[in-house]
């Protein structure tokens, strides 16, 4: 298997990109991380999101071992550490999903995890495109 996914994402129409960056990112939570650094805030944004983009397919396929070998404890281990990073990052949604996977975790079941995770992986694609497209535009 080739791992196209890591690579820069296809460029898409503008208007689709606007799409995306709304539903996708809330830029108020880089925003925040822009303003932790008196000098350097985009440089700052920009590692946090390059480790975040880099370690995120990581995390899924921790996550995938993990539902598929039944084990509840790390997948609520895991799903919380993406959980926070996510949220650190403005993918609400995927901080979200990450949400219900952590809580099944928690409830010591894997049951309905393939559906949430098919879910995140998407939704990963979807904040790694916006990301990019955000900062495509901005340099």
């Amino acid at each position: 298997a080739t791992s196209h996914h890591l690579d820069a994402p296809p460029r898409l129409p503008p208007e689709t990109v606007e799409v995306i960056q709304r539903e996708s990112v809330n830029r108020v939570a880089l925003d925040n991380i822009r303003a932790l650094s008196r000098e350097g805030g985009d440089a700052l944004v920009q590692k946090v999101i390059a480790a975040y983009v880099g370690d995120t397919p990581r995390h899924l396929a921790t996550l995938r071992d993990a539902v598929d070998g039944m084990d509840a404890g790390s997948v609520r281990r895991v799903a919380h550490s993406l959980k926070s990073a996510s949220a650190n990052v403005g993918a609400a949604r995927l901080a979200t999903l990450c949400k219900e996977l952590e809580q099944l975790g928690k409830a010591e079941t894997v049951i309905g995890a393939d559906r949430i995770l098919a879910d995140m992986e998407h939704e990963f694609q979807t904040v790694r495109h916006s990301l990019h497209a955000m900062f495509e535009k901005e340099t």
